[in-house]
C-alpha cells in the first residue's frame, strides 16, 4: 500500500513515518512544506529507506498536490499538515491568518485534488481508498466543567483562532464525504508527547527548564486537567483506524489518564531525579504563579468506540512513556539544539540555546 502523508516532518507525522517503516512494508510519501517547525534530523535516519520518499510541497498549492497524487498514486492520504501557534510566530502575516491558510484553504485544496484523483481510480482502488483527517481535542474548546468524558458525538465549541481553524478543516472533510462520498475518517487525539517533539512544546520545554535549574511555573489555581498520550500509541491508533475504521466515522484517541499540571510536573521532576540527579530535587523548582491563566477545567476523550470496534488500547502509561521520552532527550542534545536554533531568528542562532541537555 502507498500512503501519502501531509506534514510528515512534524512531530506526529515523523513518528508515524518511523513507525510505518519499522512495522509495515508500505511505501510512504512525505508531502511536507519543511517549515521551521519541522526538524530534518527527525527523519535523517530513514531518508535513504527503500520505502520512503520525501516530496516538498505546500497543501495550499493545488498544482503541487495534484502532481504528487498523479506521480505516486497513493492508496490513502493521511492529513497531518497544520500551522501551529509556535510555527506561526514571526511570520509576515498574523498567527490567525496562518491557521486559516493552512487548515482551511490548504485542506480545501487537498480535498479537491484528492477527490478528482479518487474519482478516476479503477474500481477496486476507488473502493478501498481512504482519506484520514488527523484532528485534535482542541476543537471541543473549554466546555468541560464536570469530570465526564467527551464522546465523538459532542459538538464542536472552538474558543481560539487555532481551534476554530482545526474545527473548520474537520467540517470541510466531513462535507466532502457527505457531498461527494469521499471515503473519509477523522480522529481526535489528546495532548501528545514523545521523542522528537519540538523543544518549545510543553513537556520537553519543562524538561529543559528543569535541567537548566529554571523555575517550573504553574497556575496557582491548578485546575486544568488533561489526558496525555505517548506518540507511538497515537500512531498505532491512526494505522488501526486507517485499516479497519468505518468510512465516515470519527474516533477518539486518548490515554484516559488525566493529569493536572502539578501531577505532570511532579512526575517529570521525580524521573529527572533518577535519570540525571542535581544537587537538590527538581521538585524544588516548581513555583505557583498567580499571573498564569488556567484555561481549561477538564478535558478527557471517551475512547470506548476505538477500543470496542478496533481493539486499540495504549501500550504505555504516562510514567513509562515519560521515561522513554526523557531518556531520548537526554541522549539527543544535538537534535534539541538544532531544533531550537531553527526556530530562532538568524541573528541569535550562533548562541547555544540550551545548557542543561
Amino acid at each position: 500500500m502507498k500512503l501519502l502523508i501531509t506534514g510528515g516532518a512534524g512531530f506526529v507525522g515523523s513518528a508515524l513515518i518511523h513507525w510505518l517503516l519499522q512495522n509495515t512494508e508500505h511505501q510512504v510519501i512525505n508531502f511536507d512544506k519543511r517549515t521551521p517547525a519541522a526538524n530534518p534530523l527527525s527523519l535523517q535516519s530513514i531518508r535513504r529507506h527503500k520505502d520512503y520518499t520525501s516530496f516538498r510541497g505546500d497543501v495550499c498549492d493545488p498544482d503541487r498536490i495534484a502532481e504528487a497524487l498523479e506521480k505516486f498514486q497513493p492508496d490513502a492520504v493521511i492529513h497531518l499538515a497544520a500551522a501551529t501557534p509556535d510555527e506561526a510566530e514571526g511570520r509576515a502575516y498574523t498567527a490567525s491568518e496562518a491557521y486559516m491558510q493552512t487548515q482551511c484553504i490548504g485542506t480545501f485544496h487537498l480535498l479537491e485534488a484528492t477527490r478528482h484523483y479518487w474519482q478516476q481510480l479503477p474500481a477496486h482502488k476507488h473502493r478501498d481508498f481512504r482519506f484520514l483527517q488527523v484532528s485534535s481535542d482542541v476543537v471541543f474548546g473549554n466546555q468541560q466543567k464536570l469530570t465526564n468524558t467527551l464522546a465523538e458525538s459532542n459538538s464542536y465549541q472552538p474558543d481560539s483562532p487555532y481551534s476554530a481553524s482545526k474545527a473548520s478543516a474537520d467540517q470541510l472533510v466531513k462535507a466532502w464525504q457527505a457531498c461527494y462520498q469521499l471515503p473519509i475518517l477523522v480522529t481526535y487525539s489528546c495532548c501528545n508527547y514523545g521523542p522528537r517533539q519540538h523543544p518549545s512544546q510543553l513537556l520537553p520545554a519543562l524538561v529543559i527548564k528543569a535541567l537548566n535549574q529554571q523555575p517550573l511555573l504553574i497556575p496557582s489555581t491548578n485546575q486544568a486537567i488533561k489526558d496525555w498520550l505517548y506518540v507511538e500509541d497515537h500512531v498505532r491508533a491512526l494505522y488501526q483506524v486507517l485499516l479497519s475504521g468505518r468510512p465516515g466515522e470519527s474516533y477518539h484517541i486518548s490515554s484516559n489518564e488525566p493529569l493536572s499540571r502539578h501531577q505532570l510536573l511532579n512526575q517529570v521532576c521525580h524521573q529527572l531525579d533518577e535519570l540525571q540527579p542535581a544537587a537538590t530535587s527538581y521538585c524544588n523548582l516548581i513555583t505557583y504563579d498567580t499571573c498564569l491563566p488556567d484555561y481549561q477545567t477538564y478535558l478527557s476523550l471517551d475512547t470506548t468506540k476505538i477500543r470496542s470496534e478496533l481493539g486499540w488500547q495504549p501500550l504505555d502509561n504516562f510514567s513509562s512513556g515519560l521515561r522513554k521520552t526523557m531518556t531520548w532527550y537526554l541522549n539527543n542534545s544535538a537534535w534539541v539544539n538544532k531544533a531550537l536554533e531553527r526556530s530562532q531568528p538568524k541573528a541569535i542562532r550562533r548562541k547555544k540555546v540550551t545548557q542543561g541537555i
